[in-house]
């Protein structure tokens, strides 16, 4: 059995208005909506693009400031180390030197002793200087001792003043882009 039908009541007509109204509403904010959600994932493509090429200028220019400090950091240290085995080179050569300068200076002494023998005017002075050069001990003058001097201490704050290239960025050394000379040599 079926329920009778009903006429329309002012309830009824007023339940219908305000869902009306309100349907009216959504349907208009849900196009708003759509419109701005469509807008927002444009912007985001477009600065998605923005950001990758930011991303690769970046990432190029940092690769060419840690190739920089690595070639930097690695001629320091080579220079470094070749400077400090000349040093010590030139140090020992010094010293095995040292050693013969002051026998030749004694030698020298003892020699200018034994020509004011040969200068001198009497035999008896003449004896007298060959007794007094005999048995006079050279001394040597302290400016033929060997002072060494120090080898300055690594740099660390220049070294640490350049940055610390780590990082994840993965740095291609064999394009012509990073492969560059600098004012402290060539690498690559």
């Amino acid at each position: 059995m079926m329920p009778a039908q009903r006429g329309p009541t002012p309830e009824m007509d007023a339940f219908l208005a305000s869902n009306l109204e309100f349907y009216a509403s959504f349907k208009t904010s849900f196009a708003a909506e759509k419109a701005a959600l469509t807008a927002a994932a444009a912007s985001l493509s477009n600065k998605t693009v923005e950001c990758s090429e930011g991303k690769v200028s970046f990432d190029a220019k940092f690769c060419e400031w840690k190739i920089e400090v690595q070639g930097a950091t690695a001629t320091y240290s080579t220079c470094r180390s070749e400077g400090a085995t000349l040093y010590q080179a030139t140090l020992n050569t010094a010293r095995s030197n040292a050693g013969g300068r002051k026998a030749d200076y004694g030698a020298l002494m003892k020699v200018q002793c034994f020509l004011k023998v040969l200068l001198a005017w009497d035999s008896a002075m003449a004896t007298s200087k060959l007794e007094e050069c005999s048995n006079e001990a050279v001394t040597n003058p302290s400016s033929l001792d060997l002072t060494e001097p120090s080898l300055p201490a690594y740099n660390e704050t220049s070294i640490s003043s350049l940055g610390s290239p780590g990082s994840e960025v993965q740095c291609e050394t064999s394009n012509n882009a990073a492969t560059s000379a600098s004012i402290y040599g060539t690498y690559g």
